[in-house]
């Protein structure tokens, strides 16, 4: 399951984002699933979106709109979700799994006798070391300002690696320049 954007505070929150050069095909699924994992979900859609979109697509999630001047307005309230602890199971990396449910001297795994709070709490506890880095420098970043579009980037925790391969990627193209610019001026050849 993956969000646009997910908070997790005392409710745990899903936010889908559709621009208005988005598809609206998938939202059903989404939304389905967004129901199963998330405490409250909210669709945040484009205007030109909001006559294509069907209730029953929602699954219970808000749906606020984006204006064309950039604001932002509810235009219907959702419900909350009833998560059931598995559901939790399902956002956690196999190694997050197995510290919750192996046990020392246990010849496999077992989530029996884990109670629904230990699962939630597991999940938490991986939610906040895998996303508080990016959230710390997010808002360290936007601190007293408004913020701005390209701020969001600063909430993935793949962004560094994104901006590296670019860097590489960028040096790897120069070299090759380089390169073939020398071999035309010792050969003097032609493009």
């Amino acid at each position: 399951m993956r969000a646009d954007l997910a908070i997790l505070a005392d409710e745990f929150i899903g936010v889908e984002i559709k621009s208005a050069t988005d598809t609206l095909k998938r939202v059903p699924s989404q939304m389905a699933g967004y129901a199963l994992h998330f405490d409250q979900v909210v669709l945040v859609v484009a205007e030109r979106h909001l006559k294509r979109l069907v209730a029953e697509d929602l699954c219970g999630a808000s749906l606020w709109t984006v204006t064309k001047d950039g604001g932002i307005v509810p235009v219907h309230h959702g419900r909350a979700n009833k998560i059931a602890a598995p559901a939790y199971m399902n956002l956690l990396t196999q190694a997050e799994i197995e510290r919750l449910v192996y046990r020392p001297n246990a010849q496999r795994p077992s989530s029996a006798g884990l109670s629904d709070a230990a699962i939630r709490n597991a999940f938490t506890k991986a939610f906040e070391q895998r996303y508080n880095p990016t959230s710390e420098t997010f808002w360290r970043a936007v601190a007293r300002r408004k913020i701005r579009a390209q701020d969001l980037t600063l909430l993935s925790r793949f962004s560094e690696e994104r901006v590296r391969r670019r860097a590489v990627a960028q040096q790897q193209a120069d070299f090759w320049q380089s390169w073939t610019d020398n071999f035309r001026s010792n050969f003097m050849l032609t493009a």
